[in-house]
């Protein structure tokens, strides 16, 4: 009789055992795409709620928040951003009220009533696909205040166009160098300033009001978040003026917002402008592939790719009023 085989021989064994990778090989990409997928979603519903925000704070004000406030002149050092103004309207209104305005949101020195912001993490302003960390690991931040993963747009950066000397810049009443990179009044939420929809002559609905700066910049991280993501400007200087400051200093910053000069998820953190966390010039970026989430004007979402032409589409898009937007996006 022939024995009975109760085994599998080492050919089977090999054979189950590469069937079993190979699907393995399929099915990891597919979970880790849709997992990406659900996590985009997210990250446009976070940006989708901001906006609607920002509509619901211009019903009620009849304006914009202001993007980056100063408390007073080299004192307090950092106000607020518009982050903070738009609690009430994100269902944070409990945490709105709890907060001391009057003696600064800087991480450095919070007061006693804004200790409440220490460990804090309002989940609206994360990106869920970023591994950036919630806090600063640049050590600006001692207290572990939340480093938020969405800027505000101040405007964009031209430079010099055709037949205009070496060494100027287009709209130069729109820009000044305020001594951390260039600043911008140009776009919808700007230093010290606020602006109403009828002044986005451009349309709402070809200008950027917040994009994603969830990524890294090679490997640092470097986020316009400077004494934490709720902290605004150093002072109250207007960009207009940070050139004429109190003390004939333009060491001006202004957290929570970002002047566009440089393409999307820009890598090279040597460049000025991007080449510390307190600089003007940090880039939008994201842990998306190809590209980031920004929210428009009129409140609706875009996924813009990195290759999008700088000057030619991301920087009027990020300018509300100067009407050389001529390409689709």
């Amino acid at each position: 009789m022939q024995a009975r085989r109760d085994a599998f021989t080492l050919i089977e064994l090999l054979v189950v055992i590469a069937v079993i990778a190979m699907l393995t090989a399929l099915l990891v990409p597919a979970v880790q795409k849709v997992r990406e997928a659900a996590r985009s979603t997210s990250c446009k519903n976070n940006l989708k709620q901001i906006g609607l925000a920002l509509h619901n704070y211009h019903d009620i004000h009849r304006t914009l928040p202001i993007g980056s406030r100063g408390l007073s002149d080299f004192a307090s050092k950092d106000w607020i951003n518009w982050r903070g103004s738009l609690l009430p309207q994100l269902e944070q209104g409990d945490l709105y009220d709890a907060l001391d305005f009057d003696s600064g949101l800087s991480a450095a020195a919070l007061s006693t009533p804004n200790q409440v912001l220490a460990g804090l993490v309002v989940p609206v302003f994360l990106c869920p696909s970023s591994a950036a960390p919630v806090a600063s690991d640049q050590g600006f931040n001692p207290v572990g205040v939340m480093n938020h993963q969405y800027v505000g747009i101040q405007g964009a950066v031209f430079t010099v166009p055709l037949g205009r000397p070496t060494g100027t810049y287009f709209r130069p009443q729109e820009q000044q160098d305020c001594g951390h990179g260039w600043s911008c009044r140009s776009g919808v939420l700007t230093v010290n300033e606020s602006f109403a929809f009828r002044t986005i002559t451009d349309g709402l609905s070809n200008t950027i009001a917040v994009g994603e700066q969830s990524g890294l910049i090679g490997e640092i991280d470097r986020r316009s978040a400077y004494h934490g993501g709720w902290a605004g400007a150093r002072n109250t200087e207007t960009v207009g003026r940070c050139s004429t400051l109190t003390g004939g200093s333009s060491d001006s910053w202004q957290s929570g917002t970002t002047c566009v000069r440089r393409r999307l998820n820009e890598s090279d953190g040597g460049l000025a402008g991007m080449d510390r966390s307190f600089r003007n010039n940090l880039p939008l970026n994201s842990f998306h592939t190809g590209g980031v989430y920004v929210t428009l004007a009129d409140g609706s979402v875009r996924f813009l790719s990195e290759t999008i032409d700088l000057e030619g589409v991301l920087k009027p898009l990020a300018a509300k009023s100067d009407g050389l937007l001529t390409a689709t996006f």
